[in-house]
């Protein structure tokens, strides 16, 4: 085996062909190549990491205290609220000249009119509505 081809399976390799036990190609590699061994040791102490921190974040989980359901219900509730009001804040648009900041009408669509000019399919079990609106260039398909 190459170093180039050793180095290739570093990131996928068992821990103990990374240690260099087991008859493997690549413990058999990392057992007589100093460099990379050296980088299979590297390897190991990031996995290493890895787990202490993954483990340190579920204890940390579990030792957490649940929060009360009457406080998530208040968490929410504020959180809707200011969904709501930047929603408000976003929407809201000056109707008239002198910008008295109501929120506008959404726009109107205009009556379906009897013969549509655009070809529209449903594919099998479901359902499509074509609606032309007061914008002749504004046709909305909408599937369903």
């Amino acid at each position: 085996m190459t170093c180039d081809e050793a180095r290739d399976l570093l990131l996928e390799a068992e821990p103990e062909a990374l240690r260099g036990t087991g008859t493997s190609a690549l413990a058999l590699h990392l057992a007589g190549c100093a460099e990379c061994r050296a980088m299979a040791v590297r390897v190991l102490a990031q996995q290493a990491a890895l787990d202490r921190a993954l483990t340190a974040m579920a204890e940390a989980r579990l030792a957490a205290p649940a929060r009360p359901a009457r406080r998530r219900w208040r968490l929410a509730t504020w959180g809707l609220a200011a969904a709501a009001g930047l929603a408000a804040l976003l929407l809201a648009r000056p109707d008239r000249p002198d910008g008295d900041g109501r929120l506008a009408a959404p726009p109107r669509l205009a009556s379906a009119p009897a013969a549509v000019d655009v070809d529209v399919s449903a594919t099998p079990g479901r359902n499509a509505v074509v609606m032309k609106t007061a914008d002749p260039t504004i046709t909305i398909v909408w599937f369903f």
